[in-house]
């Protein structure tokens, strides 16, 4: 008896110790090596699977509406929208087979160490293993997967994909909670799925005919030839995710896509699971691939580093949801993409009219740097603009008739241009002391000038970080800021990102500091523009998640001070008064058959103020302010006061006397042109000929920009050359 009860104990006790290691496991985990059974697409393909059927009789009618019409293949298990008003049918496979494995879905499975690639065509339709549900004007298609691995273990799941077509637009949502994998082991992932990749696809294109990517400001993929290669371009939404991801070029501040074929067109806009996101295109080359647009969603975070594969422990289960807007005729433009997008993210409540700019004087953005280090004295803080050199700029500035100035005041806090706790956050004392900070303040605030002082909320020095936010491998999570760059002097730091677990916290305290200060607004340098996801506790915080934390913090600030948001990923901008560095330039626009849109620009203008990069920063600053016209900008400068005996100072950009006078010329020509224009939203945009733009605004203002060296004659009207004209 008493050796039973023993055993029973030791059992107990061995039990205890499991579940204590159990629940005491990091947030993600190294992946094993498993043996893989055979191929997973079988060579014999059916190509019929794999392309659409152009005869609407021989598809099922799901919905109502004859505007627009959802239609179902039963044999390969895709649909098909038929757009009325453009006489177009939009299918989500090829119309006809050239190469690769089209599919209405795509599934990435790792199994250990090894990804493998599944397809609803091969590895579920084939098989016999899809399923599908009729309820009205919707349908729900279930593509169930199976396979197995190290020839016994069973690869099983299903993906549920709902098509609902209402009021001229397509929703196709998926609830991830309902993706099941049925093999336990841990070792089997389902790390992403690409949706209707294939929708709109072509193996060719007619002049005018394009893809829209949104990398940038926005860029076209001119579809109308096609090319003998082409790199497939890849635009995480929002930026790599520096927890997992490695640093990529490209760069989407809204997750939207689209295509325009003929005279009809259609944009996607991921409203659900935009975070965890990637925007995939590819041209159509001479002899095979398409033309083709669509997203990928990682809905289980991976990385591969040293031949070692981590995945979270927590995968995303939400839901994915993407709405189809359809355009035809003259609406057929990237113009109308970007206000079927500003339609939709209204609605939803992603932006607010409310947030538009209440003055009616044309706003300038005034950025000083005051404390920093430069390149090559990183130990050593420099004071480049002081309280009293700043109120000297301002003064020189209102003096010249610029009195709407929006003040963002760099390196105004210790910790010069990454601050490191809020809590502890004081204004640096190498700018003045409490007395000439005190009369700073007074000036600014008898002058109706609205002061920003510039936070680093997310990130701050590396060697001083105290919660780090680790990356899935369990590193600092880490990035290279470069504060600014001019032609003499320079400064960039290397930086750590902090645990998202605490910014309540971090949020309230700053809101104290700035109250104690009577400051009345905060520039977000990092806030708007970097997003990660989490490993540093046993429960990750995913980016989805990450986005919405980010996006709740910044309306608990917008709702006690104005904000000022740097870049403005989409989620940030509802809560912000201005945006500043807001991207007017593609990274993708040198590539061949690739051109630069200001489709951000459509979708924001008269929603909240923006500016693009300083103008004295850009490369040509005469060219910028053109750019400035043409996409509806606000003028933005940054400088610092410095030593006026410098030898330097006559090639100094960053030096306010060598651009002040530009500055004020400017602004009085950009002033004039959008004195009654600010609140209106850009109607179109395009092309009239080579080297001129024309941008409408509120269908009743032409801006003709012309960016060529002579005179150019445009409608019966001259526009000079480098210059830009307004035509009512």
């Amino acid at each position: 008896m008493k050796k039973t009860k023993r055993i029973l104990c030791l059992f107990l006790v061995i039990m205890l110790l499991s579940l204590t290691a159990c629940s005491s496991g990091t947030a993600s985990f190294n992946l094993k090596e498993m043996k893989i059974e055979g191929s997973v697409n079988e060579k014999n393909k059916t190509k019929s699977l794999y392309t659409e059927k152009n005869k609407r009789e021989d598809l099922i009618r799901i919905s109502r509406t004859d505007m627009t019409v959802l239609y179902f293949d039963k044999e390969n298990y895709s649909v098909s929208v038929y757009d009325s008003n453009g006489r177009y049918q939009w299918n989500s496979l090829p119309e006809k087979y050239t190469d690769g494995t089209p599919a209405v879905l795509s599934v990435d499975v790792f199994v250990g160490k090894k990804k493998i690639t599944l397809n609803s065509q091969d590895d579920s339709v084939k098989k016999g293993l899809a399923s599908y549900e009729i309820d009205g004007n919707e349908i729900l298609v279930t593509y169930k997967f199976e396979s197995y691995v190290d020839n016994s273990r069973k690869i099983s799941f299903a993906v549920p994909v709902k098509y609902i077509v209402a009021d001229g637009t397509m929703t196709v949502s998926v609830d991830c909670s309902k993706i099941r994998n049925a093999d336990s082991d841990r070792n089997i992932i389902i790390s992403g799925i690409r949706l209707l990749d294939y929708f709109g696809s072509s193996t060719s294109g007619q002049d005018g005919d394009f893809i829209f990517v949104p990398d940038g400001c926005g860029a076209v993929i001119d579809t109308s030839k096609n090319a003998k290669e082409f790199k497939s371009v890849s635009v995480p939404v929002y930026a790599a995710d520096l927890a997992s991801d490695n640093k990529s070029k490209t760069y989407a501040t809204v997750a939207a896509y689209g295509i325009k074929s003929a005279d009809s067109a259609f944009v996607a806009l991921v409203e659900k699971g935009d975070a965890i996101c990637k925007i995939n295109a590819s041209k159509a080359l001479k002899k095979s691939s398409y033309n083709r647009v669509g997203a990928y969603f990682e809905i289980t975070k991976t990385k591969v580093s040293d031949d070692n594969v981590y995945a979270s422990q927590k995968a995303y289960t939400g839901q994915i949801k993407m709405t189809f807007r359809f355009l035809s005729g003259e609406n057929a433009t990237y113009a109308a993409m970007a206000s079927a997008c500003r339609e939709t993210l209204i609605r939803n409540g992603t932006l607010s009219l409310q947030s538009s700019q209440t003055s009616e004087e044309y706003p300038f953005v005034l950025s000083l740097i005051g404390c920093a280090s430069a390149d090559g004295e990183k130990s050593k803080i420099k004071t480049f603009t002081n309280f009293e050199e700043a109120q000297e700029i301002i003064s020189f500035f209102r003096s010249k008739g610029i009195s709407n100035i929006a003040l963002k005041y760099r390196g105004m806090f210790d910790g010069k241009l990454l601050q490191r706790d809020a809590k502890k956050t004081e204004i640096s004392s190498e700018l003045g002391d409490k007395d000439v900070f005190t009369q700073f303040s007074n000036f600014t605030k008898l002058q109706n000038i609205r002061v920003y002082p510039e936070i680093s909320y997310l990130c701050t020095e590396k060697s001083k970080i105290k919660k780090s936010a680790l990356s899935i491998n369990g590193e600092k999570i880490t990035d290279t800021i470069t504060g600014f760059k001019g032609n003499v002097v320079s400064s960039t730091s290397e930086a750590a990102f902090k645990s998202l677990s605490g910014l309540n916290e971090q949020t309230n305290a700053l809101l104290f500091k700035l109250e104690n200060y009577s400051l009345d607004g905060i520039c977000l340098s990092d806030a708007g523009r970097y997003l990660y996801a989490d490993y540093s506790s046993n429960d990750p915080i995913d980016r989805q998640e990450a986005s919405e934390i980010m996006a709740n913090q910044i309306n608990s600030m917008s709702a006690r001070k104005s904000v000022m948001v740097d870049t403005g990923n989409i989620y940030s901008i509802k809560y912000a008064d201005f945006v500043v560095n807001l991207p007017n330039t593609s990274s993708l626009s040198s590539m061949d058959y690739i051109t630069a849109v200001p489709f951000l620009q459509i979708l924001l203008h008269g929603i909240v103020p923006y500016s693009g990069k300083a103008v004295n920063l850009c490369s040509n600053s005469e060219t910028a302010v053109l750019r400035a016209a043409q996409f509806g900008e606000i003028l933005s400068y940054e400088f610092y006061y410095q030593d006026s005996e410098s030898k330097e100072n006559e090639t100094d950009n960053l030096y306010y006397m060598n651009f002040s006078y530009q500055a004020q010329s400017s602004y009085e020509r950009l002033s004039s042109l959008f004195e009654d224009l600010s609140s209106k939203p850009i109607t179109n945009h395009y092309l009239v000929k080579k080297g001129v733009y024309c941008t409408e605004f509120g269908g009743t203002a032409n801006v003709y920009v012309n960016y060529n060296n002579k005179d150019v004659k445009v409608n019966g009207v001259t526009v000079e050359a480098r210059s830009f004209l307004k035509v009512e």
